[in-house]
């Protein structure tokens, strides 16, 4: 590992530089100043962008298969790894409005649980400087808070570092959530009953792509 450190009885770095060849500053340059930009952001503290988007399937009658989203989230991650994201429930959007008001009442219950929780703490491997444009893979332990219930699960994950500066982590794979894990059976029962369905899926794949920008 290079260190740098300084040492007042010789030439400054900057002075060394104009001294050295053109060609051969601007390949330390080129190798060194991102490095010393991403270590700064690695003793950041991180804030969720309003970009970021978490989404979940639903199927119902077996093989009507569709796509959901929640419209608004928050969250952070601070400079110790701690990531956290907030979901209000009142945003979720599955394009018919009806619907979207009985998953507010019928199955979430959002006048007593008006959000969902996600907290994990994130490995070292995802906290050290990342050099733009590589990549990281890692399998997280999450915590998901939801109707009241807290769960623990797992999410696999790709983390990026984009060239604008932001960190995009995205799912590698469905996090995997169980309705009857958080008590929501009984709730996916009335929707079925309502509508009038055969069936509504117990088991609904989640994915996710959340954009972090750097706290200012």
């Amino acid at each position: 590992m290079l260190r740098f450190r300084s040492q007042p009885d010789r030439q400054s770095p900057s002075r060394f530089l104009r001294l050295m060849s053109p060609m051969y500053a601007a390949v330390l340059a080129s190798v060194f100043v991102p490095t010393l930009m991403f270590s700064a952001n690695a003793h950041s503290d991180w804030n969720l962008s309003p970009d970021s988007r978490i989404s979940f399937l639903s199927t119902k009658n077996i093989d009507v298969t569709e796509v959901h989203h929640f419209k608004q989230l928050s969250g952070t991650v601070t400079s110790a790894g701690n990531a956290s994201v907030r979901i209000p429930l009142t945003s979720v959007e599955t394009r018919i409005p009806i619907r979207n008001v009985r998953l507010q009442k019928m199955l979430f219950e959002v006048d007593k649980f008006a959000t969902a929780d996600i907290n994990a703490k994130l490995p070292e491997s995802l906290m050290l400087p990342l050099k733009n444009g590589e990549t990281v893979v890692a399998t997280l332990p999450i915590t998901l808070r939801l109707h009241g219930i807290t769960q623990s699960l797992k999410a696999d994950v790709l983390a990026t570092a984009a060239h604008d500066g932001q960190i995009v982590v995205t799912s590698l794979a469905p996090v995997l959530v169980r309705v009857a894990d958080f008590e929501l059976s009984a709730g996916v029962e009335a929707l079925r009953k309502v509508v009038g369905l055969e069936a509504i899926s117990s088991t609904v794949p989640v994915t996710f792509t959340l954009l972090f920008n750097e706290s200012e």
